[in-house]
């Protein structure tokens, strides 16, 4: 299923494939109404959030688009993925001068990010059942922690 996402659609741009929401007629959640999560506008970021971790697993990284959170702390969906892990960077390319924290489940990304300005600020937003876990010396140094 996922392929068919990132690669050409059969469904008209505006309208998600799954719920079929259209940029009028958003899906509304405790979150909020929902927003475009690829460049065809055939998938609602609700539709998104609620894929399997194997179907997230599967997207093709270099096209990935990132779904800002507010906060990782009331985020539901942490029990769809096998090892939910939060990475914080600080001052990435896609993010100058910021602390950003990366969802990712085990091994593999998801666009699931908060961005922040202090790694402070940052932290407040990690839920209080996650331990920071050491650095290693192989970690890439925009790597500032790493939270299960």
């Amino acid at each position: 299923m996922r392929k068919e996402v990132i690669g050409l659609s059969i469904f008209p741009r505006g309208i998600c494939q799954i719920c079929g929401c259209t940029d009028t007629n958003a899906c509304v959640t405790e979150a909020g109404p929902c927003f475009w999560v690829n460049e065809e506008h055939d998938l609602c970021s609700t539709c998104y959030s609620e894929m399997s971790a194997d179907d997230v697993g599967n997207l093709d990284m270099n096209v990935m688009i990132n779904v800002p959170l507010h906060t990782f702390v009331d985020f539901h969906h942490f029990n769809r993925f096998r090892v939910p892990i939060i990475s914080i960077t600080y001052n990435t390319s896609d993010f100058p001068h910021k602390y950003a924290g990366r969802l990712f489940d085990l091994d593999q990304p998801t666009p699931y990010i908060v961005i922040r300005n202090t790694l402070e600020e940052l932290r407040q937003e990690i839920p209080p059942h996650f331990s920071v876990l050491e650095r290693s010396v192989n970690d890439d140094p925009v790597i500032v922690e790493v939270w299960v």
